[in-house]
């Protein structure tokens, strides 16, 4: 059986429209909320920042010479003590969650049941604000007509 949903990518009209902004955030944090049985523990913000120092290490190292314009270790020792301050949220994440991700159903009047999220191979359970701050950033490009 083929299941096919008639509709449209989310468009920029939609993304200034607060009716369908609204159930689009309603419809993430439904998402948000789904227990699946799989590994529940990202990584720590630690761990992320760890992997960060290991690359600029590697980096330095490549283009030695080069003057570095901050010094890394104080930046690590911020970021880690403001992240320890965050409590952020782990949820089922959709870790992808640009425009081309979202349809809007044809058939549907309700704008929450227009809303469809597409594309789940890069969900996982992670902090809630990497969806939130990858649909905003979203907006600041057009990836159907990047060059």
């Amino acid at each position: 059986m083929k299941l096919i949903i008639q509709g449209r990518l989310l468009n920029n009209d939609d993304l200034k429209n607060p009716v369908m902004t609204t159930a689009f955030a309603r419809k993430l944090a439904r998402f948000h909320h789904v227990r699946v049985p799989i590994n529940k523990r990202p990584p720590s913000m630690s761990d992320k920042i760890d992997i960060l120092m290991r690359c600029v290490e590697k980096l330095t190292v490549e283009l030695a010479p080069l003057p570095l314009p901050m010094d890394f270790n104080n930046e690590r020792m911020w970021l880690q003590s403001v992240f320890s301050k965050l409590h952020s949220r782990r949820v089922l994440g959709h870790n992808d969650m640009n425009r081309t991700n979202c349809l809007i159903r044809d058939d549907k009047d309700d704008p929450f049941d227009k809303v469809v999220l597409l594309d789940y191979e890069f969900s996982s359970y992670s902090y809630r604000g990497k969806d939130i701050g990858g649909h905003f950033s979203s907006r600041m490009i057009d990836p159907l007509n990047s060059n």
